[in-house]
């Protein structure tokens, strides 16, 4: 019996990846049995149309139970709550005070490190320069907060006092500093006493907080030399308090790549970082769909592995929907966090455990006078609230 033809595969002009097409079966509209590259999309598309009810006050954005009843992030980071507010009253900062490459990479760092609007207001105010949000740390501002010093330990431990008050103040008038989405051990380290949570604080302003600024110049160089996410995710994942599964060098960089240090990177679709909570939704879709087939994969083999399979979704992302695509300006980095919160929707579907956050409107529209009806307590909760009423 003759071989079966195999059809050719299909090369993308961005990435000259190959295109999934053993996946181009017929999409459905509903959500699929199985996990499947459809079902990815799918999903996708779902969490994508709440936010678009939402910003149209639409009564009910969803009908799918698990998306109501469980907290998962927007298709696009840029949409978060704390990044949009990141965006429009802190990261803007570096084009009005003409921070250095290097102050503006640490800054992102240090935002990114306690990850709450409310900490950044605090550094801000310890900084003295209330100008409606953020403060952003430069070395003209050490120098002058340590009484005209050029001492390099001294520049030190008056960053390390700055950060430390900011974060005493923060905990003090709204409970935390540090934010329970991604740092959830420093949150829980502020539970406890006044005093432990002051010596959480140093460890960390003495930790990381130290390390990215001795580091921020080296980084700055990586990229400006390569103009490469990667090559600069490798010095900054060395830093103290950066590395581990690598989220918080992705977070900071992404951060980065809005400003003019790394706007012109040449390989925004041709690399991510790949987290654990990524790396379980690839393995539903691509491998095992199978809670105890399952096993934890290390090495640079593996890594590698993981970035050619999200490379894979990308494009089969952009092939089966490029009009949806388009609307979204869909990237990898979009569809690497995305395989996070599609592994916890398929727990949630499969029954399988593991953490998962209930979801809990932060303000709500009353149909009749189109007016804010819940109480609004902190800058974050008006941020929230100004994005749902966007048009």
């Amino acid at each position: 019996m003759a071989k079966e033809q195999q059809q050719p595969l299909k090369y993308s002009h961005q990435t000259k990846t190959p295109v999934a097409i053993q996946h181009e079966s017929k999409p459905s509209t509903q959500m699929m049995p199985h996990a499947t590259p459809f079902a990815f999309l799918q999903f996708m598309k779902k969490r994508w149309q709440i936010r678009i009810n939402h910003l149209k006050n639409n009564a009910e954005p969803t009908k799918d139970e698990i998306l109501k009843t469980f907290h998962f992030t927007n298709v696009k980071r840029e949409h978060d709550r704390t990044t949009k507010w990141m965006r429009q009253r802190w990261t803007t900062s570096c084009n009005e005070n003409h921070s250095t490459d290097g102050e503006i990479i640490f800054n992102c760092g240090l935002f990114r490190l306690f990850g709450t609007i409310e900490m950044a207001q605090g550094i801000q105010a310890q900084l003295g320069t209330a100008k409606g949000g953020g403060g952003w740390i430069r070395l003209q501002d050490l120098c002058q907060l340590g009484g005209a010093s050029n001492d390099e330990i001294v520049l030190e431990n008056t960053l390390v006092e700055l950060v430390v008050a900011a974060a005493i103040q923060t905990r003090k008038d709204h409970g935390h500093a540090f934010t329970k989405a991604y740092c959830l051990p420093n949150y829980n380290a502020e539970v406890k006493t006044a005093q432990s949570a002051e010596d959480h604080y140093r460890r960390i302003a003495k930790g990381a907080v130290l390390s990215l600024w001795r580091k921020r110049d080296i980084i700055a160089q990586a990229c400006r030399d390569t103009k490469k996410w990667e090559k600069a995710a490798a010095v900054l994942s060395k830093v103290k308090g950066f590395g581990g599964t690598g989220f918080f060098t992705k977070e900071v960089l992404l951060d980065v790549m809005q400003t003019q240090v790394l706007c012109d990177c040449v390989d925004r679709n041709l690399w991510t970082g790949i987290g654990p909570g990524a790396q379980r939704g690839l393995d539903r879709i691509y491998r095992q769909d199978d809670a105890k087939a399952r096993k934890k994969v290390t090495g640079v083999g593996a890594k590698v592995g993981f970035l050619r399979s999200c490379i894979l979704l990308f494009e089969f992302c952009w092939s089966k929907d490029p009009q949806w695509c388009t609307e979204v300006d869909l990237e990898l980095s979009d569809v690497q966090f995305q395989l996070c919160e599609f592994d916890k929707y398929e727990r949630i579907r499969k029954k399988e455990g593991g953490r998962k956050r209930r979801y809990v409107p932060r303000c709500s529209v009353i149909p009749a006078s189109n007016q804010m009806s819940t109480h609004i307590s902190t800058e974050s909760d008006k941020i929230d609230c100004a994005i749902k009423k966007e048009t």
